[in-house]
């Protein structure tokens, strides 16, 4: 059995010896020094530790109270003398565990082992209680932390609606800075909900819920997911909810995007297969038909085979990019030969719409390592625009350049112009810009499969815009890409 350790700090030898023989009698498990004087005691304190300390209130040289601010983290047990009640009582105020008072007949020793033993029960139960305190403190705060830093808001109500936990994203979901504490009413979390959350307190009222949407209208626009459940006390009984929010506004926008392309694509492929099956229908029907009219016909249909050809190019494009299975053929190529082959191309659609278009090319501009077939598909995608969107009496530039270790490809119109909130979304797939008084045309898809390529040719795009003052594309491709092991093996077999 471990023994305890005990400091006794008595001036008077009787009563020294008096405890040395009940030790000694009842074989108590005590390891115990004694100290004659406060002087001594403090002395011994600065230098070990004990279990528990006994001492009495007058020790020669000083008092009780000279001593107990030596006495630290430990137990401690006042002795005095008859009639010192007030003494006894002003030692308990200081952190005395009991006090006992000394009869002439020292009986209070018979009593001190089970006082000791009752202290070190009560300091264990302390220490237990304090590690547990420790232990939650330290779990609440591992619990904020996590909360805290999850993607994901986190509300927990009590059964009368009070806020019980709630994290900062989920603040920031709901539209608050900091304003949301605990025993807030979640009346308040949703005022800037639309009809301030009616949907979700209506569900929590009746009992069924599980998972709805809620609108946001400040500071942004937004939709969110929540789910929610109920969580138990320990009789089981329901002790309140818990709500986990999710911004899915992104989410909506892609499936309202994805459900517009596919509008989209069924009347982009309906307009031309209709021209199509139009014209050729007249063609083979009507044999009196004049060889002008005719090669006319001809001249539709092979414009709107190329049109849906291009489109179902698109559809399959960004099938591959989400796929993966997308493959590049890099070599080294020169962009002024893919920027003259296009000035080429689109040279008589520009000046049939009367549009004036420029090559702006610089000399000697080296070449890059990429995939041919891939930028000459960026190039006409972004001419291919500028001509659509800029109107009759226009200009449209071509530009190549070398400008510090990049080569940079431009291509510049004196069309429409992206409005600033639509910039940073025209490369999002199925995102079309609206144009007020005109069409929209496409499926949304075109710049993002050429924000693709450019990106797997370590690349990057610079946009400039103003509506009604035009467009500005630049396209900075790396002089001398690093393409990674892949790439460059390609790069190796091609050549």
């Amino acid at each position: 059995m471990e023994k305890i350790k005990v400091l006794l700090v008595e001036d008077d030898l009787v009563d020294q010896m008096a405890f040395k023989r009940l030790v000694k009698e009842e074989k108590l498990p005590y390891d115990y020094k004694i100290a004659g004087s406060a002087s001594a005691a403090i002395k011994i304190l600065q230098e070990e530790k004990f279990d528990i300390v006994i001492t009495d209130y007058n020790l020669g040289d000083g008092t009780a109270f000279d001593i107990f601010d030596y006495i630290i983290d430990t137990p401690f047990i006042f002795i005095t003398g008859g009639g010192d009640e007030e003494l006894a009582v002003k030692a308990l105020k200081a952190g005395a565990f009991h006090y006992q008072i000394k009869d002439q007949l020292r009986n209070y020793l018979k009593v001190l082992p089970s006082t000791i033993e009752k202290a070190l029960k009560h300091k264990k139960t302390e220490n237990e209680k304090k590690k547990a305190q420790e232990e939650l403190r330290q779990n609440k705060e591992r619990l904020d932390i996590i909360l805290h830093s999850i993607g994901d808001g986190v509300i927990v109500i009590n059964e009368k609606q009070e806020i019980m936990i709630i994290n900062k994203k989920a603040q920031e979901l709901l539209g608050f800075d900091g304003e949301l504490t605990i025993s807030d009413n979640l009346h308040k979390a949703l005022r800037n909900c639309r009809e301030n959350g009616k949907v979700l307190i209506d569900a929590i009222n009746q009992n069924e819920f599980s998972k709805l949407e809620l609108e946001v209208d400040f500071p942004l626009p937004r939709v969110l997911s929540v789910t929610g459940t109920t969580f138990l006390d320990v009789d089981g009984k329901s002790a309140g909810k818990v709500f986990i929010l999710r911004d899915v506004t992104k989410e909506k926008e892609i499936d309202r995007m994805k459900t517009d392309f596919v509008s989209s694509v069924s009347h982009e492929l309906r307009t031309p297969l209709t021209s199509i099956l139009g014209f050729s229908t007249t063609i083979l029907k009507r044999r009196d038909i004049p060889e002008k009219t005719k090669y006319e016909f001809i001249e539709i249909i092979q414009k709107e085979s190329k049109r849906l050809s291009r489109l179902i190019e698109d559809v399959l494009s960004i099938s591959k990019i989400e796929s993966g299975k997308i493959t590049y053929d890099f070599r080294r190529i020169s962009l002024k030969s893919i920027i003259e082959d296009v000035y080429e191309i689109y040279g008589p659609q520009a000046e049939k719409k009367k549009l004036k278009m420029i090559l702006d090319v610089e000399e000697n501009v080296p070449e890059i390592i990429g995939d041919r077939d891939a930028l000459h598909q960026v190039v006409v995608n972004f001419v291919g625009n500028a001509i659509k969107f800029t109107p009759e009496g226009g200009t449209v530039t071509l530009g190549l350049r070398q400008e510090n270790e990049s080569v940079v490809l431009m291509i510049k119109d004196t069309g429409m112009g992206i409005p600033e909130k639509d910039q940073a979304r025209i490369f999002d797939k199925f995102y079309r810009v609206y144009r007020p008084g005109t069409q929209i045309q496409g499926t949304g898809l075109g710049l993002s499969i050429v924000k693709e390529i450019i990106e797997k040719h370590k690349g990057r795009i610079e946009l400039f815009s103003k509506v009604g003052k035009g467009t500005t594309f630049n396209i900075f491709f790396p002089k001398d890409a690093d393409l990674g092991e892949e790439e460059q093996s390609k790069t190796e077999l091609s050549n």
